[in-house]
């Protein structure tokens, strides 16, 4: 139990003047000087490091910006397709109906053409009959020469 109690108290003692030669080293003016510049050394890095992470952040946030930007006009540019076919439809659909009512109108010219002509016909075959009818009654009457004249003469 002695050997242990040796043992203790040179670890003890041994632990004492570890202790006093640190803070005897910690506080001569070389050591103070190397912990400054240490101290110094790792701000600086720090300092970099803040300042990198810095600059990656606002390198972010401008990357997320031309790439919203960059959205946006896609948007914008598929906005304006969208209009110029819906434009382009709405063209299209007048266009044939257009057609259709111009197709409708000739249609029914032609209708009334057609029957205006067979009107002009009928017309036509009416007053021919007519003439042909006058012309039998004026042959019938004698009127107009229509019948040849018969000369009577006597002849002794």
């Amino acid at each position: 139990m002695e050997a242990k109690l040796i043992e203790e108290e040179t670890v003890m003692r041994v632990e004492e003047e570890i202790r006093r030669r640190v803070d005897v080293a910690l506080s001569s003016e070389a050591v103070q000087k190397q912990i400054q510049a240490r101290l110094k050394e790792e701000r600086a890095k720090l300092e970099d490091r803040v300042a990198a992470q810095l600059a990656q952040e606002e390198q972010d946030k401008l990357t997320q910006a031309r790439a919203k930007l960059e959205e946006e006009h896609q948007q914008k540019v598929q906005l304006e397709r969208m209009l110029e076919e819906n434009q382009r439809k709405v063209e299209e659909a007048q266009s044939k109906a257009e057609e259709a009512r111009r197709a409708e109108e000739e249609t029914r010219f032609r209708e009334l053409e057609q029957k205006q002509k067979e009107m002009e016909a009928e017309r036509m075959r009416k007053k021919k009959e007519k003439d042909t009818k006058k012309q039998e009654q004026q042959k019938v009457l004698g009127k107009g020469g229509a019948r040849p004249k018969l000369s009577f003469s006597l002849a002794f």
